[in-house]
């Protein structure tokens, strides 16, 4: 693992965000949080530096990202799981590991945009359409990955629906 991917390995941690969500009072993403935190210095210098947990968070609370974040007005806790059993609980994150890249795909993503779902790598700051395999950075194009990748990386998406593939499976 290079340390820009352990970086992106350590942010991303649900502990992290959840954390980040509670002292800051914010509802943010794993997304969200990387976003913040490169607003003002790439990747590649911020995986040079030692961050600690208070850095982090410091730099999201600092950015324009917060901005966007939804305020959290109050938190209840109960002692108990309040939900009935046998409602099913829904994975929200799925994450597929193909050819050396962490491709991550967030069921509850605000953005539809290019796939609904679609995956995400913050490695090389690359959004995929899980229907044709087109890459983006942002909203411009950029590339494509081939047909066999794609269809890999789909059959590793078992818990969430997929939207239509738009190339040839044969």
């Amino acid at each position: 693992m290079n340390k820009i991917q352990k970086l992106i390995y350590v942010t991303l941690r649900h502990e992290v965000v959840e954390r980040i969500s509670r002292e800051l009072q914010v509802v943010i993403s794993p997304e969200e949080l990387l976003l913040g935190i490169t607003e003002n210095i790439s990747l590649e210098k911020l995986a040079e530096i030692p961050l600690t947990y208070e850095q982090i968070r410091d730099m999201y609370a600092s950015s324009n990202q917060i901005n966007l974040s939804l305020r959290v007005l109050t938190t209840v806790e109960m002692p108990f799981d309040i939900v009935p059993q046998g409602i099913e609980t829904e994975i929200l994150d799925h994450v597929v590991r193909h050819s050396g890249n962490i491709w991550c795909v967030h069921k509850s993503d605000a953005d539809p945009h290019p796939s609904s779902p679609h995956a995400h790598n913050y490695a090389k700051n690359l959004k995929l359409h899980l229907g044709n395999g087109a890459l983006f950075r942002r909203r411009r194009q950029v590339g494509a990955i081939s047909k066999k990748d794609l269809l890999a990386i789909r059959e590793k998406i078992t818990s969430i629906p997929l939207p239509t593939l738009e190339v040839d499976s044969q």
